[in-house]
């Protein structure tokens, strides 16, 4: 068993992992040996029994097998080429020196060298191959010519008759053997052949895969960068663009005026050398361009302690700070309107009193022409400064409006015809209403009808010399792809109201300034600076909004987006102002912390026939209607006051079941506040009239 062992890994080839070619070799080698290794054999045995030489005989298989010794050896400690050369040259000479000295070549002869050549180009390549065919055939040559150039070939060996056809025998086999290896080393190189091309394919196979594995990471990877809402610019240390997503691209296109491939030197303008220089804090480059603003960093990219690249990363801050603009424009505005509002309030308990005592005066008996005619001077007056308060209240949205739903293309026809009355004869008015069916708002056509009117004499004012007025009214349907954040525009069915002149323009010095109150550039007593502030707020009260588009010397702009509603049926614009009505002795509690104020409608309410009785705050006011409680036929009563104001005044008379009527007097509150109380409410300063009419309905309703 050892022994077959043994024999087993003796004729098994050594094989060489990470040399295929070696390998090869060393099969094919390994068959020569073992054909060679039978011959050698066979030769012995012919020396013994068959030649008559005998000692030549053996001495020349005893070199055979030594060649094949060393040979083996070498091949087994992987020396390939070494193995083949001395296995090639050892059986060249010998078959050369059996050649010599056995009288000359033969056809039989000529198989060894043919064999040998085969063999060596099948061990050695080509070049080998060639050697082997030239040697072999000087040898040859040689041989055949010897006898003509006097050197005879000795025949040292006597060959037997049996020995032609032994040596016959030996070509043959080694035919075979040969054509065996050359056949064996063609299947070898063939499966070789389909390897490697299988192997190549794979490696095709492999790399597309790899391919297309890194282009799927590349697409992701400019998939991810594109929906980066910023822009990703990489560069490189020459500065030069190697990619960039989409809006890197458009940003590296406005601010530098390059695309992907080009060096970037200068972003707006900053330098790169500036831009790649950290600011402390990690804060941003600033960048300004043409109206667009910018902000910029950069971050290295980094190989150990040398930066390979920079990635830079622009922000298109633009819309921000318009936001931020307008925010700020809008607390700037609101805590003017709340400190307006406070004025206002104030400010109308006195025009109430100079309204009410005013209009009684007039109406007394026997009063002189002149002091008639001053009494009405102080009327128009004191109305006319009761319009500025309204103004300041629709500023600081603290107005109370009367909304409900109308159609605003009537009344802006109304107002095209009065303005085409009104404004100088070199100022063209036009409207364009669009195709819409409707333009109906939720609104208080009175307050549209101010906001038209301030817009038109400013246009007026900004015209000296004629122009163009334009009205456009136009409805829209707003995605959420189209809204407006800047400007406050969300999706929705919005009125679009366009009102345009061809005037002189704002300045920009002026522009962030035009919805303040007071704020005027004309000539003092020219305007109040109340006008578009008045619009400002009432567009505010609508729940819309109102931006400029204007150039000096190009005209001006108002763009104002109202909400729209779904409804066909328009409330009609007329108001009738109820007539003078007067009471039938009931007793009225005026509940105003206002001495002058107070006073004021207790004489008015006098002169209308009712009986009056005074409190100062509501805590006053609940005592007497806990100790009057059938007496009381009415409260009005003012909604600011210490200790205890109006609509608390409400509530503690809900508490305790007192159920008289209650009319609310006021300068500024929402609405809205007291909805849910079901009262009457009068807006500060009431003329005598109106007055008149409210205590008259609310008696008239209990």
């Amino acid at each position: 068993m050892a022994m077959s062992n043994l024999l087993e890994r003796y004729m098994t080839p050594p094989t060489f992992a990470d040399d295929e070619e070696k390998s090869r070799a060393a099969r094919v080698l390994n068959a020569l040996q073992l054909a060679l290794i039978a011959v050698t054999a066979l030769a012995g045995f012919a020396s013994v029994f068959i030649f008559v030489e005998k000692m030549g005989s053996l001495m020349v298989v005893t070199g055979m097998a030594a060649v094949l010794t060393i040979s083996r050896t070498l091949m087994y400690r992987g020396r390939m080429r070494s193995a083949s050369i001395l296995i090639l040259a050892g059986i060249w000479l010998v078959v050369t020196g059996l050649v010599a000295f056995a009288g000359g070549m033969n056809s039989i002869d000529a198989v060894y060298y043919l064999s040998l050549t085969i063999i060596g180009g099948l061990l050695l390549g080509s070049k080998a191959m060639i050697v082997i065919a030239v040697a072999s055939s000087l040898a040859g040559l040689t041989m055949a010519l010897s006898a003509q150039l006097g050197h005879p070939l000795p025949q040292l060996f006597p060959v037997p008759q049996i020995a032609g056809w032994i040596n016959f025998s030996f070509s043959l086999f080694l035919i075979v053997i040969t054509s065996d290896i050359a056949l064996n080393s063609l299947h070898n190189a063939l499966a070789l052949a389909r390897r490697r091309l299988e192997e190549r394919r794979k490696a095709e196979q492999e790399r597309e895969r790899l391919l297309d594995r890194v282009q799927e990471q590349a697409r992701q990877v400019q998939q991810v960068m594109d929906t980066v809402p910023e822009g990703v610019v990489l560069l490189d240390n020459q500065g030069r663009v190697l990619t960039a997503n989409r809006l890197g691209q458009g940003d590296l296109r406005t601010l530098a005026g390059i695309d992907v491939g080009g060096v970037l030197t200068h972003l707006a303008d900053y330098p790169l050398e500036t831009l790649l220089a950290s600011l402390p804090g990690g804060l941003w480059h600033e960048l300004e361009h043409e109206t667009r603003s910018f902000q910029a960093l950069a971050r290295p990219i980094k190989s150990g302690a040398k930066a390979e690249g920079w990635v830079l990363v622009i922000r298109d801050v633009t819309q921000q700070k318009l936001i931020e603009q307008r925010s700020q424009q809008q607390e700037r505005l609101a805590a003017v309107g709340q400190l307006a509002a406070g004025i206002a309030h104030d400010f109308n308990n006195i025009m109430a009193t100079v309204v009410l005592y005013a209009q009684m005066s007039m109406r007394t008996e026997g009063v002189p022409t002149k002091v008639q005619e001053r009494l009405i001077t102080i009327y128009q007056q004191a109305l006319h400064a009761t319009q500025l308060i309204q103004q300041i209240l629709d500023f600081s949205r603290r107005a109370i409006l009367e909304r409900r739903p109308f159609d605003l293309l009537p009344l802006l026809k109304e107002e095209v015809k009065l303005l085409k009355r009104i404004l100088p004869e070199n100022i063209t008015v036009t409207l364009d209403s669009g195709p819409a069916a409707d333009y109906v708002l939720l609104g208080s056509p009175t307050a549209l009808q101010q906001v038209l009117m301030n817009l038109a004499v400013n246009a007026r004012d900004a015209m000296p010399n004629g122009g163009t007025l334009r009205f456009d009214l136009t409805r829209l349907q707003i995605t959420d792809a189209e809204a407006d954040p800047v400007h406050g525009i969300g999706a929705g069915e919005w009125i679009k109201l366009t009102v345009a002149d061809t005037g002189t323009g704002i300045s920009a010095d002026v522009l962030p300034h035009i919805f303040d109150p007071f704020y005027t550039t004309k000539e003092p007593g020219a305007g109040t600076g109340l006008g578009l502030a008045q619009v400002y707020g009432i567009v505010g009260m609508h729940d819309g909004q109102i931006r400029v588009e204007t150039a000096v010397g190009a005209g001006t702009t108002f763009i104002i987006h109202l909400p729209a509603i779904k409804t066909t049926a328009a409330a009609r614009l007329d108001i009738e102002l109820p007539e003078l009505a007067t009471g039938q002795g009931q007793s009225i509690l005026v509940v105003e912390d206002s001495l002058p104020t107070r006073q004021a409608l207790a004489d008015s309410l006098t002169a209308l026939n009712y009986r009056v009785r005074v409190a100062e705050n509501g805590q006053q006011a609940l005592s007497i209607l806990e100790e009057h409680p059938a007496e009381i036929a009415l409260v009005l009563s003012d909604v600011v006051m210490p200790e205890m104001g109006g609509l608390d005044l409400i509530e503690a008379m809900q508490q305790r079941s007192i159920d008289t009527p209650v009319v609310l007097l006021t300068g500024h509150p929402l609405k809205e506040n007291w909805t849910h109380l079901n009262v009457e409410w009068l807006l500060k300063p009431p003329s005598l009239e109106v007055l008149a009419q409210v205590i008259a309905q609310a008696l008239a309703t209990t």
